[in-house]
């Protein structure tokens, strides 16, 4: 059964190009007039590096035999470095084909005014290699109400 899987090591790597942050937050708004975060880039990963030094690889296909988690990263510049704390609600969700949720979750992410970067990742699948049916996959990443990314991803046969 898929599941998602916290804070684990990433893998293989879909890049995303840069956005600006929109969402509602507390006391205050992101708009793209008076962003609070810029996203760097939203990708995704299949394995586990290894050691000092290790290195992901971008990806947009995975093997179905021995893909177990697909990790998506965010990566984003803090706006208001030095200035304030910020703490958001992000929200993966990872679909099949454009209309089939597979699964969503919810977490609050916290940036600290002294990150002036700062990233964040999740997972979902299974621990058992082979349980992704092969297709086209993506995962949206959305901070509150707004949707900031989107990596379009597919399971391949070997």
């Amino acid at each position: 059964m898929m599941k998602p899987f916290l804070y684990l090591p990433v893998v293989f790597v879909l890049a995303f190009s840069t956005l600006i942050a929109t969402a509602e937050k507390g006391d205050f708004i992101y708009t793209k007039e008076n962003p609070q975060l810029e996203i760097q880039y939203f990708r995704t990963y299949d394995f586990e590096p290894k050691g000092e030094g290790a290195e992901t690889k971008n990806a947009s296909q995975f093997p179905q035999s021995t893909t177990t988690y697909i990790y998506a990263m965010l990566d984003a510049k803090n706006l208001l470095y030095q200035v304030r704390d910020q703490e958001y609600k992000l929200t993966f969700k990872y679909y099949k084909g454009d209309n089939y949720l597979m699964g969503a979750f919810d977490t609050n992410f916290l940036v600290e005014k002294g990150w002036e970067y700062t990233y964040y990742y999740d997972s979902w699948g299974s621990d058992t290699p082979g349980e992704w049916e092969i297709g086209d996959y993506h995962v949206e990443l959305w901070i509150g109400s707004t949707q900031i990314g989107d990596a379009k991803f597919s399971i391949t046969a070997d």
